[in-house]
């Protein structure tokens, strides 16, 4: 937590390059869970809104939360509104793998957000 902490103090202090960013944020989601809330995510979407149109990284994302989707992710109002959060901010031309991994993710939820995020979802796919 303390790592997670300096990493983001880092990253909003403007110290590293763009690529340097997403390589951190890359190497944090392949070795930690999105729960609901990722500061280092968050981070570096505050400072590079573009990020939500790199399909490969909303890949990473996105496989990193189906993976470890449980059920009490399902019902968390504090993970679906991150997860909303995603499918708001994503373009329209997004790849089938990003559509096919919101998707499920989308239809094990189990909060009152579930249907808002199908709307965008389905808004988003065509």
């Amino acid at each position: 937590l303390e790592f997670e902490t300096f990493v983001q103090t880092v990253i909003e202090k403007d110290l590293l390059t763009e690529n340097q960013e997403r390589t951190l944020l890359e190497k944090w989601i392949y070795n930690n869970t999105i729960d609901g809330t990722s500061p280092i995510f968050e981070a570096v979407a505050s400072r590079q809104p573009n990020i939500f149109e790199d399909s490969s990284l909303m890949e990473i994302v996105l496989r990193n939360m189906i993976n470890n989707l449980s059920p009490q992710k399902d019902k968390c109002p504090k993970y679906s509104k991150f997860l909303l959060q995603i499918i708001t901010k994503i373009p329209s031309n997004l790849s089938e793998l990003v559509y096919s991994n919101l998707k499920s993710l989308v239809d094990s939820n189990k909060t009152f957000l579930k249907k808002r995020m199908d709307q965008e979802l389905q808004r988003k796919s065509h």
